[in-house]
Protein backbone atom coordinates (compact mmCIF):
# COMPACT_ATOMS: atom_id res chain seq x y z
CA UNK A 1 0.00 0.00 0.00
CA UNK A 2 2.82 2.10 1.19
CA UNK A 3 4.36 1.46 -2.40
CA UNK A 4 0.99 2.92 -4.16
CA UNK A 5 0.94 6.08 -1.89
CA UNK A 6 5.16 6.67 -3.29
CA UNK A 7 3.74 6.26 -6.81
CA UNK A 8 0.80 8.35 -6.87
CA UNK A 9 2.90 11.21 -4.48
CA UNK A 10 5.99 10.94 -7.61
CA UNK A 11 4.02 11.57 -10.10
CA UNK A 12 1.61 14.32 -9.06
CA UNK A 13 5.45 16.19 -7.82
CA UNK A 14 7.22 15.36 -11.68
CA UNK A 15 3.23 17.04 -13.02
CA UNK A 16 3.31 19.38 -10.96
CA UNK A 17 7.14 20.53 -11.26
CA UNK A 18 6.15 19.95 -15.74
CA UNK A 19 3.49 22.28 -15.62
CA UNK A 20 5.16 25.00 -13.52
CA UNK A 21 7.60 25.97 -16.02
CA UNK A 22 8.65 30.00 -16.51
CA UNK A 23 9.41 29.12 -19.78
CA UNK A 24 6.64 30.37 -22.06
CA UNK A 25 7.51 30.04 -25.81
CA UNK A 26 4.66 31.66 -27.91
CA UNK A 27 4.30 31.13 -31.38
CA UNK A 28 2.03 33.36 -33.89
CA UNK A 29 1.76 32.77 -37.28
CA UNK A 30 3.81 35.44 -39.35
CA UNK A 31 1.28 35.70 -42.41
CA UNK A 32 -1.98 34.50 -43.82
CA UNK A 33 -3.89 34.81 -46.75
CA UNK A 34 -7.91 35.65 -46.82
CA UNK A 35 -9.99 35.31 -49.55
CA UNK A 36 -12.72 38.00 -49.99
CA UNK A 37 -14.87 38.21 -52.68
CA UNK A 38 -13.28 36.61 -55.27
CA UNK A 39 -9.80 38.56 -54.28
CA UNK A 40 -6.48 36.68 -52.40
CA UNK A 41 -5.73 39.29 -49.24
CA UNK A 42 -1.85 38.64 -47.86
CA UNK A 43 -2.18 39.54 -44.25
CA UNK A 44 1.46 40.09 -42.61
CA UNK A 45 1.36 40.10 -38.89
CA UNK A 46 4.61 41.78 -36.94
CA UNK A 47 3.72 40.63 -33.42
CA UNK A 48 7.45 38.81 -33.32
CA UNK A 49 9.16 42.15 -34.42
CA UNK A 50 7.08 44.31 -32.34
CA UNK A 51 7.98 41.78 -29.23
CA UNK A 52 11.79 41.92 -30.54
CA UNK A 53 11.47 46.08 -30.62
CA UNK A 54 10.46 46.63 -27.24
CA UNK A 55 13.08 43.95 -25.84
CA UNK A 56 15.58 46.05 -27.96
CA UNK A 57 14.41 49.61 -26.19
CA UNK A 58 14.28 47.82 -22.50
CA UNK A 59 17.69 46.22 -23.29
CA UNK A 60 19.38 49.31 -24.68
CA UNK A 61 17.22 52.66 -23.19
CA UNK A 62 20.16 55.19 -24.50
CA UNK A 63 19.66 54.12 -27.78
CA UNK A 64 17.27 56.33 -30.25
CA UNK A 65 13.86 54.40 -30.19
CA UNK A 66 13.32 55.39 -33.55
CA UNK A 67 16.06 54.05 -35.00
CA UNK A 68 15.51 50.54 -33.54
CA UNK A 69 12.27 50.61 -34.68
CA UNK A 70 12.84 51.21 -38.14
CA UNK A 71 15.99 48.23 -37.58
CA UNK A 72 13.33 45.95 -35.82
CA UNK A 73 10.04 46.83 -37.17
CA UNK A 74 10.05 48.77 -40.51
CA UNK A 75 13.08 47.00 -42.53
CA UNK A 76 10.41 43.73 -42.15
CA UNK A 77 7.50 45.87 -43.89
CA UNK A 78 9.57 46.86 -46.23
CA UNK A 79 11.05 43.71 -46.90
CA UNK A 80 7.21 41.78 -46.91
CA UNK A 81 6.12 45.11 -48.89
CA UNK A 82 8.39 44.88 -51.45
CA UNK A 83 8.51 40.95 -52.06
CA UNK A 84 4.55 41.27 -52.71
CA UNK A 85 4.21 44.22 -54.80
CA UNK A 86 6.85 46.89 -55.32
CA UNK A 87 5.04 49.25 -57.19
CA UNK A 88 2.60 49.81 -54.18
CA UNK A 89 6.15 50.36 -51.63
CA UNK A 90 7.57 52.96 -53.93
CA UNK A 91 3.60 54.50 -54.21
CA UNK A 92 3.55 55.04 -50.15
CA UNK A 93 6.88 56.12 -50.16
CA UNK A 94 9.28 53.14 -48.55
Amino acid sequence: MKKIYWTIAICTLLLALMGCSDEKEETFKSKETITYKEQEIKVHYYYNEMADYIESVRDNPDEDNETLYIQKVKKAMVEHGEADDPTIMKMIGF
